[in-house]
C-alpha cells in the first residue's frame, strides 16, 4: 500500500492506494479540501486518479470548507463508492452553517452553495452532483443512543465509532488475495460540547444578550455589523469552532507489515526508519485539553503499538496540539499539512520544536509539489 500526503496547502487531501484488484487500485480518501487556491485540488485529483476511478471509500473529519470544497471535483471525476461523515446534531449543524455564512463572503458561489448545502443535507448535495451518488454512512458517538433511522435507505448507514469498517471498504473477494492482509479502518466521532459553549459566552460578550441560531441567521443578513461581531465570537473560541471531528485509524495488526517513507534509503538488512504500519489521521481534532487527550487516547489504547505517524491535528496549530502526541512510543512520523503563506500562523513554531525535542521527525507538506509525501507500507 502507498500512503500518500498531497500537496493542497491549508487544507487536508490523503490517500491510500492499495495494489491492485483485477488490475484496480484500493483507493481510500481522507478530508478533500483545501483554503489554497482551487486549481491545486484538481490538479492533485487529476494527478491521483484516472478519470472514473473507483475510490472505495471517503472519509470526512468535519464539515469545515478546507475540508470538504474538494469533493464535488472528486464526485464527478470519479467513482466514489462510499462516503463516511461524523454524525452531527441538528442543532450544532445549524451553528456550523452560520459560522460558513460569516466566513463565506469572499468565496466563489458555486463553492459556496456546496459547502451550505452539505451541511444541510450531505445526500442532496451529493445527489445534485453525480448521478451514482455513494453509500453514505453516518459515524455516530457511543453516547449517541437515539439514532434517528427514519431516514435510513440503501444510501445511508449508521455505524458506531470505533467500529472496523472495512468490510464496507474492500470487496469480499479482496481478502482471498494471495499476499492480502486484514486491513482495518477504525472511524471515531468525537463530540466536543465544550466548544458551543465557549460559542455561546463569546456571542453574548459581544451581543449584550443571548440569540437563537435562527435569530442570528437573520440578523446577519440585514445588519453587517451584527454579522461582524458574530464572525468575531467565532474567532474566540480555542483552537476554532467544531462540535464533531472524526479521525481515523488505518492499520492492520499483521507486525510483519511495516512503512517507511519513500526519501529513506531502506535497508534490507534491518529496520532503519521502519515503523509500524498503522497511522492516524487527526483532521483539526482539538487534543489541546487533558479531557480530550484522554477520550482520544481510551478510543485507540489497544492500538498504540500500531502507530508508526501521525497527521498533526488542525495544520500544527498549537491550540490543538499536546505535548503527549510526541511522546506515542512507536510513532516516529509527524504530518503537517499548512499552506505555505497561510494567515493563520500555521504551523505553529513551537509544536514542530517540540515534535523534535522528542528525537521525532515533523513533515510539513504544503502546497508545493516538491513537499508532497509518500509512505510505503509492505512485509
Amino acid at each position: 500500500m502507498i500512503r500518500s500526503f498531497l500537496p493542497v496547502g491549508q487544507g487536508a487531501f490523503y490517500l491510500e492506494s492499495f495494489k491492485g484488484f483485477k488490475e484496480q487500485p484500493i483507493n481510500i480518501v481522507y478530508d478533500c479540501g483545501s483554503l489554497s487556491k482551487e486549481q491545486i485540488l484538481k490538479t492533485e485529483i487529476h494527478n491521483n486518479f484516472q478519470k472514473e476511478e473507483n475510490i472505495n471509500a471517503v472519509f470526512i473529519s468535519h464539515l469545515h470548507r478546507d475540508h470538504i470544497n474538494g469533493l464535488p471535483h472528486l464526485l464527478q471525476y470519479c467513482n466514489v463508492k462510499n462516503i463516511f461523515l461524523p454524525l452531527i446534531a441538528e442543532e450544532n449543524r445549524k451553528w456550523l452553517l452560520l459560522k460558513d455564512l460569516v466566513e463565506s463572503s469572499s468565496l466563489s458561489p458555486v463553492h459556496t452553495d456546496f459547502v451550505r448545502k452539505f451541511l444541510q443535507d450531505p445526500h442532496l448535495a451529493i445527489s445534485e452532483i453525480t448521478q451514482t451518488p455513494p453509500v453514505i454512512h453516518y459515524i455516530y458517538h457511543p453516547n449517541q443512543t437515539q439514532i434517528d433511522d427514519s431516514s435510513f435507505n440503501n444510501y445511508m448507514q449508521y455505524l458506531r465509532s470505533g467500529e472496523n469498517v472495512a468490510d464496507y471498504i474492500f470487496p469480499s473477494e479482496y481478502w482471498g488475495i494471495k499476499g492480502a492482509h486484514k486491513w482495518e479502518y477504525i472511524p471515531y466521532n468525537f463530540n466536543n460540547e465544550e466548544n458551543l459553549k465557549h460559542l455561546i459566552d463569546a456571542l453574548n460578550a459581544q451581543l449584550g444578550k443571548t440569540y437563537s441560531c435562527d435569530e442570528l441567521s437573520d440578523m446577519i443578513k440585514r445588519d453587517k455589523k451584527i454579522c461582524t461581531k458574530v464572525k468575531e465570537a467565532y474567532k474566540k473560541v480555542p483552537g476554532e469552532f467544531n462540535t464533531n471531528s472524526m479521525t481515523l485509524l488505518s492499520m492492520t495488526k499483521d507486525k510483519r507489515i511495516r512503512q517507511y517513507p519513500f526519501w529513506r534509503y531502506h535497508c534490507p538488512f534491518c529496520n532503519c526508519y521502519t515503523v509500524p504500519n498503522g497511522c492516524i489521521y487527526t483532521g483539526d481534532y482539538n487534543a489541546k485539553r487533558t479531557s480530550s487527550w484522554e477520550q482520544f487516547m481510551d478510543a485507540y489504547k489497544e492500538y498504540k503499538e500500531y502507530i508508526g505517524c501521525i497527521q498533526v491535528p488542525h495544520h500544527g496549530s498549537y491550540y490543538s496540539y499536546n505535548h503527549d502526541l510526541s511522546e506515542l512510543d512507536q510513532c516516529l512520523y509527524y504530518v503537517i499539512s499548512a499552506g505555505k503563506e497561510n494567515r493563520f500562523g500555521h504551523p505553529h513554531g513551537r509544536v514542530v520544536k517540540d515534535i523534535l525535542m522528542t528525537h521525532k521527525c515533523p513533515i510539513i507538506v504544503t502546497e508545493q509539489r516538491r513537499s508532497m509525501f509518500y509512505f510505503i507500507v509492505q512485509d
